[in-house]
């Protein structure tokens, strides 16, 4: 859930960029670990897209992932 607020903050301009790439290598490396897990595996396809979003700044992918990372933060403190 932390890495979704980071995404929002630089997507806002708040956060800076070499913060967004540590919280997405993060994702990618969490991807890479668990790998058998299907929702570590999307963790690391958002971890990829937001790295690529940094270059070409589309706003619906990272408004689709702020939104599945929160909702699965949320639902793992069920």
């Amino acid at each position: 859930m932390a890495t979704a607020v980071i995404i929002a903050l630089f997507y806002f301009g708040v956060a800076s960029t070499p913060i967004l790439v540590c919280a997405s290598l993060y994702l990618v490396l969490k991807a890479i670990i668990f790998f058998g897990d299907a929702g570590s595996m999307i963790d690391g396809v958002i971890g990829i897209l937001t790295i690529l979003n940094i270059l070409m700044h589309v706003g619906w992918i990272t408004y689709v992932a702020i939104v599945y990372l929160i909702g699965k933060g949320l639902i793992s403190m069920i």
